[in-house]
């Protein structure tokens, strides 16, 4: 079981490096797009809206997180059998 914490700790750091190594530009450009979707709505509309977004961006995450890290230990596995 520590094993599988530490390789889930470093599955997760790695992710955190994948994205903090991507384009900024590309990232602020949508941010801002997002915002000014979101700064056009009620207010009310808006606070709904941005919770619906958070969730979705939360299930999102927990997916890949998944995904990413069962294929490194899918990878491990194979490099392992290989040599």
């Amino acid at each position: 079981m520590a094993e599988e914490n530490l390789w889930k700790e470093y599955i997760e750091e790695r992710v955190k490096q994948i994205l903090e190594e991507m384009d900024s530009v590309k990232r602020g450009r949508s941010g801002r797009l997002q915002e000014d979707i979101l700064n056009g709505m009620p207010l009310e509309y808006r606070k709904q809206m941005e919770r619906f977004a958070d969730s979705l961006a939360l299930q999102q995450a927990e997916e890949q997180l998944e995904i990413y890290e069962k294929a490194f230990l899918d990878g491990l596995r194979l490099g392992h059998q290989a040599f």
